[in-house]
C-alpha cells in the first residue's frame, strides 16, 4: 500500500497513478511523518473523534486512523475523495467517513447530527492556501460547536494570527477569532517538507475555544471589520464609514472619548479590551 506521508509515495501517486496536487485550490502535503505526528500529538484525548479538512492524498488521516481515531474527511477534490474512500475507508472501515464537498461551503453546525459526531467538535487540516482566511473565521462567534482545531496555515499568516492586538501587526482575522478563542503558535514546519515544495514555510497553530466575551459577536465582529476595512484611517473615520454605521465621525469621536478611548487611534492600536468597549457603544448595547 502507498504510503502518502513519504516523498517517494507522493511521487507514486503523481507519476503512476496521474494524481497529484490541483493548483487552483492552494494544494501542498506534508511528507514528513514526524512532523505529522507531532501534529496529531496535539490533539485533545477528549472523544477520539475529528473532522479533518482538506486531507488530501491522506497523510494525516492514515496517521489518525493508525492512533483510533474516528475521522470525518471533508475534501473538495473529486480525485483525492475517491482515494480515500478506497484505501484508508476500506482498511479502516466505520472509522473514516469521505465527504466529498467544499469545507467552505458546509453547515459546521449541522456536523454532529449529519455524521453522529459528538460535540463539541475538535478539527484539524493542513488548511490550503487561498482559502485559509474564510475557513478560520468559520470558527469565529457561536454558529459552529467547536473544542480545539489544530490547522498548518502559512507561516506570515501564523504570525499576524498570533500577534497580540494593539501591535502593528495585528489583522481583523486575529481579533475576530479571539472573541471565543485562545489562539498558540505551536512549531514551524520547513517548505521543503511539502510536495510539491511551497515557496514560503508553513507553521501550526492551535486555536482552544473559550468564554464568548462580553459584548455581542455582531456588535464585536461589526467594529473590528469597519475599523480593519479602513485600517489607515482614524477609528472615528473608519467606523462612521462602515456599513450601516449608526453614527457619524463626530458623533463616534464624542462616544469614543466619553469611555476613554482615543478617536484618532487605527484599528491596529486597539486592544481586545478596548475593542469590546467600542462595540458596546453600539445601540442596543449595555456600556
Amino acid at each position: 500500500m502507498i504510503d502518502p506521508r513519504t516523498r517517494t509515495g507522493i511521487l507514486d501517486l503523481v507519476q503512476n497513478q496521474g494524481l497529484g496536487s490541483y493548483k487552483p485550490l492552494g494544494q501542498h502535503f506534508l511528507v514528513n511523518l514526524a512532523m505529522i505526528q507531532r501534529i496529531t500529538d496535539l490533539l485533545p484525548e477528549r472523544s477520539r473523534e475529528v473532522v479533518e479538512i482538506g486531507p488530501g492524498p491522506g497523510g494525516l488521516t492514515l496517521t489518525l486512523l493508525e492512533q483510533d481515531w474516528r475521522v470525518v474527511a471533508i475534501e473538495l477534490d473529486r480525485r483525492w475523495a475517491r482515494f480515500l474512500s478506497q484505501t484508508w475507508g476500506e482498511q479502516f472501515d466505520r472509522r473514516l467517513t469521505v465527504v466529498e464537498a467544499d469545507a467552505l461551503a458546509l453547515d459546521w453546525a449541522d456536523l454532529p447530527q449529519q455524521y453522529g459526531l459528538t460535540a463539541p467538535l475538535t478539527f484539524i487540516g493542513n488548511l490550503p492556501y487561498y482559502i485559509t482566511g474564510p475557513l478560520l473565521a468559520k470558527f469565529a462567534g457561536d454558529g459552529v460547536p467547536w473544542h480545539t482545531a489544530v490547522v498548518t496555515v502559512q507561516k506570515e499568516v501564523a504570525d499576524r494570527l498570533t500577534t497580540e492586538p494593539g501591535s502593528r501587526q495585528s489583522n481583523a482575522l486575529g481579533v475576530i477569532l479571539r472573541y471565543n478563542a485562545k489562539i498558540e503558535r505551536e512549531f514551524t514546519i520547513s517548505q521543503s517538507h511539502f510536495y510539491p515544495v511551497p515557496e514560503v514555510d508553513s507553521t501550526v497553530i492551535k486555536l482552544t475555544h473559550g468564554k464568548d466575551l462580553p459584548v455581542g459577536f455582531a456588535e464585536f465582529h461589526w467594529v473590528v471589520h469597519s475599523g480593519f476595512t479602513h485600517r489607515r484611517k482614524m477609528l472615528r473615520q473608519a467606523l462612521a464609514q462602515g456599513e450601516k454605521s449608526p453614527y457619524t465621525a463626530e458623533q463616534w469621536e464624542s462616544l469614543m472619548l466619553g469611555v476613554g478611548l482615543i478617536p484618532t487611534a487605527r484599528a491596529e492600536n486597539l486592544t481586545i479590551e478596548e475593542w469590546v468597549v467600542l462595540a458596546r457603544l453600539l445601540p442596543g448595547q449595555t456600556r
